[in-house]
């Protein structure tokens, strides 16, 4: 996500900045003889051909097969890290369906970030400050914080309650806050969360995200906000139709909340806010209410 200030010395960008990343083929797909049906046009143009036809999609950047990450990350996450090192509150999503590589993108952000929001710390102590949730459902887990025990049990994780603060923002309280002081310590710090992440396998990917994580890094003396939100997998309902009753209510769960991440963002871009009403539909969009409800402040 990319936003602008309202302050008169700094140049006006949009409040949404959206990126389109296209993965090569699967062994899978390759082994039956897919093709690929996506070809760029220019640097923000998606072309999809389909039935025969081509379709042409606008995005702020489009990523073909080639890209690296290290360009991934200069494109979109280095504008957001100098806006947390102002005092700024930047969100950064990987949003698409499962198997399409959200979590492979977003780990190497996280690593990149880690190494340059260490680079002017000078010594400082505590630097930054992180937090890493796990939502499943309307359900938050503490992915950061000792694992407990329900008696049949051992190494669950400590499941939080989300409080709303006095700015109408919502917290996850008890959450463990962790303080590196290195960029190594806070890649290991992630690594361990992602870990501990809920997943299962699906037609697309044999070890799906299940939930949404979120990993929280706030710069102790600027308070600036990083928000790195790696959302669940969407599954089609044909994909989805032979699945235990169990996971097709985790589908629907899934979808409903990524329903209500999008209502927020319309919102956002069409309206300038986002009503109370929308950022309460859901766990995922209730942990992201302070983006969505600091104007300015906000990218």
């Amino acid at each position: 996500e990319n936003a602008a200030a309202n302050d008169k010395d700094r140049p006006h960008r949009s409040r949404v900045c959206v990126a389109v990343r296209c993965r090569p083929l699967s062994e899978k797909e390759s082994s039956v003889g897919a093709s690929e049906v996506v070809r760029s046009h220019g640097e923000s143009q998606l072309v999809l051909k389909h039935r025969g036809d081509d379709a042409s999609y606008a995005f702020d950047h489009v990523f073909m097969q080639d890209i690296t990450q290290e360009q991934i990350f200069q494109t979109l996450g280095m504008p957001q890290l100098d806006q947390v090192f102002d005092g700024y509150n930047s969100t950064i999503f990987a949003y698409g369906q499962t198997g399409s590589g959200k979590t492979h993108t977003m780990t190497a952000i996280q690593e990149s970030a880690a190494h340059d929001l260490f680079k002017v710390a000078d010594g400082v102590q505590p630097w930054l400050a992180v937090q890493f949730i796990e939502l499943r459902g309307n359900r938050v887990f503490d992915l950061l914080a000792q694992g407990v025990s329900d008696g049949r049990r051992h190494n669950l994780r400590p499941e939080l309650r989300l409080q709303q603060q006095g700015d109408g923002s919502y917290a996850a309280d008890g959450a463990a806050d962790l303080y590196p002081s290195t960029p190594e310590e806070l890649c290991t710090v992630m690594e361990m969360a992602q870990s501990r992440r809920a997943t299962s396998a699906t037609d697309a990917n044999s070890v799906s995200s299940r939930s949404h994580a979120v990993c929280s890094l706030r710069l102790c003396q600027s308070d600036g906000h990083l928000m790195l939100v790696d959302c669940a997998g969407t599954e089609r309902k044909k994909d989805s139709m032979f699945h235990s009753k169990e996971r097709q209510q985790e589908g629907a769960e899934i979808n409903a909340s990524l329903h209500a991440l999008k209502e927020c963002i319309r919102h956002l871009t069409t309206e300038k806010r986002v009503p109370s009403h929308a950022y309460r539909a859901s766990s995922l969009t209730k942990v992201l209410a302070d983006a969505f409800i600091r104007g300015s402040r906000a990218r």
